[in-house]
């Protein structure tokens, strides 16, 4: 039987440095890295999965943005399952959704991009860490890794921006039919524990919440998340 590959899909402002930690325990899987670099609008980023998959079976695994746009992406591919690091299915609030960033904040971070784009990337990626983490340095340890980013242009950044203001999958979640595995946080301050909750509630998704953990769960607990998606895939394997 042929292994489904495993797109890897990331986080706005990341580039594929981000998985070093991650992709060492894959080593028995197919994988493919999608990059968010030079993006011209926001089509793109359903566009760039989609070629990644190049008609495959796939396990789609999105971290943060990546997880919006792997549940807007699955229909679109021959999807054997989800899994979702730090996921949600709305970045923003909404009358009927509590679960995210107010718009005002997003809209912060776009202008703050155009004034200040090192250091608005450098605040983003402190805030993925939480106390802990933070004392254990791992935020620094993180930024350490971003100086190898090769860097993203403003626009393409603002359009990841748009993205996340504007992409709303609520309903998709209502149609898939695939197995779905939550990797979140406890102490995730950019997408919100309860985020994940609400996507376990519509789909009955298994949930795997990690003690004192931020929002950059591929690089503070790469061995834990990696574990737990080989059982998950190996679990979608044992029922085909």
């Amino acid at each position: 039987m042929t292994q489904p590959t495993l797109i890897l899909i990331p986080g706005w402002g990341m580039e594929e440095q981000v998985w070093e930690a991650f992709l060492p325990h894959l080593h028995d899987f197919p994988v493919h890295v999608v990059h968010w670099r030079h993006i011209e609008d926001k089509q793109e980023f359903q566009r760039r999965i989609i070629e990644g998959a190049q008609g495959k079976e796939v396990i789609l695994v999105g971290w943060s943005l990546g997880a919006l746009a792997a549940l807007q992406a699955h229909r679109s591919l021959r999807t054997k399952g989800i899994v979702l690091l730090g996921g949600t299915a709305k970045f923003t609030t909404d009358s009927d959704y509590i679960y995210g960033w107010k718009h005002v904040f997003v809209d912060r971070m776009n202008r703050n991009l155009l004034k200040q784009k090192d250091d608005t990337l450098k605040r983003f990626y402190r805030s993925m860490f939480s106390k802990a983490e933070q004392e254990d340095a791992q935020d620094v340890a993180f930024l350490n890794i971003a100086e190898q980013f090769q860097g993203d242009s403003i626009h393409s950044l603002q359009c990841g921006l748009q993205y996340l203001m504007e992409t709303d999958v609520r309903e998709h979640l209502l149609q898939i039919d695939v197995p779905v595995l939550l990797l979140h946080g406890k102490d995730d301050a950019i997408c919100p524990l309860s985020a994940a909750e609400y996507i376990q509630e519509k789909i009955n998704a298994s949930l795997i919440i990690i003690e004192e953990a931020g929002h950059a769960l591929c690089f503070t607990q790469a061995k834990r998340c990696a574990q737990e998606m080989i059982q998950f895939v190996k679990g979608i394997e044992r029922n085909d």
